[in-house]
This record gives C-alpha cells, sequence and structure tokens, in this order.
C-alpha cells in the first residue's frame, strides 16, 4: 500500500490524499484549469449562482467542490 504525500508546495492542502504518482496529474491539471476563463478556484454554490445569474443559458464555471469526495464542481 502506498501512503499518501503531504501536498507539494502551491497546491492547495485539500488535495492532500493524493498518492505521490497522482501527484503530477493533478498539477498538470490544476495548472490548465488555473490558466482558463471558467475556473474560479474557492467559490461558495452562492457565488457561483450569482456570477452566472446574468449569463446566457449554458454557460458555466468551475469551482472547487464543498464535498469532500470531489475535488471540482461544475
Amino acid at each position: 500500500s502506498v501512503l499518501p504525500s503531504p501536498a507539494p508546495p502551491g497546491l492547495p492542502d485539500r488535495f492532500r490524499m493524493f498518492r505521490s504518482c497522482e501527484w503530477e496529474v493533478l498539477e498538470r491539471s490544476l495548472n490548465i484549469l488555473q490558466a482558463s476563463d471558467f475556473y474560479w478556484g474557492p467559490l461558495s454554490v452562492g457565488e457561483a449562482h450569482a456570477k452566472l445569474q446574468r449569463e446566457p443559458v449554458g454557460t458555466y464555471l468551475v469551482r472547487d467542490s464543498s464535498q469532500g469526495n470531489c475535488l471540482f464542481s461544475l
């Protein structure tokens, strides 16, 4: 069994439960998301709804999930 490693510098602590071999994939994915225009990071459900309220139907954003078993919410 592989023990989880601590979060590498620059990644939020909530990602610490990944195996070390998965860190590269997570870090690369997070960098791509952060460079996009649709990733908002730690945003509450209410804040996300407020941002989308005046946008056309079909508009979306990706935010950090508030659930422990999910990384992101669409």
